[in-house]
């Protein structure tokens, strides 16, 4: 039984697939506390990073690393227009709205004190010390 790899995608799609992880394992590095696992996704887009590289090069492609503007567009993919991510896995969500994470509301910073995905609502603290219920779409996390 031959065990080899075997993509059935073209090495373009391979290009911007790996373009897209390193995006969503840059996020994850920002969002998990603990320092093994953020050694970990560090290795991960260390290694993706290098491919993506390797790729271009070969094939005369410009990339995330190469171009402001190729990134952004990476990033509008990934992300909303609220700044927040587009879809996470379940324990993601639990760490980019972890409690007590400073976000950004209305250009202001807060704390996150309490939220809800189903109703997709969460209470957060002002500056002020005011608590004031919003919308998730209308908070993002603070990088």
């Amino acid at each position: 039984m031959n065990r080899e790899k075997d993509r059935d995608i073209s090495i373009l799609e391979y290009f911007n697939v790996l373009q897209s992880e390193f995006i969503y394992f840059e996020l994850r590095s920002k969002i998990y506390p603990s320092a093994k696992d953020k050694d970990y996704f560090r290795k991960v887009m260390e290694f993706k990073e290098q491919k993506i590289k390797d790729i271009s090069q070969k094939n005369n492609l410009i990339s995330i690393f190469d171009s402001e503007h190729k990134l952004a567009d990476f990033r509008t993919n990934f992300f909303n227009e609220f700044g927040n991510p587009k879809r996470l896995g379940k324990r993601d969500w639990y760490f980019y709205y972890k409690l007590e994470a400073d976000f950004s509301y209305m250009g202001e910073g807060c704390k996150l004190k309490k939220y809800d995905m189903d109703e997709k609502k969460a209470v957060i603290q002002l500056m002020t010390g005011e608590m004031v219920q919003v919308k998730l779409d209308d908070i993002s996390r603070i990088l």
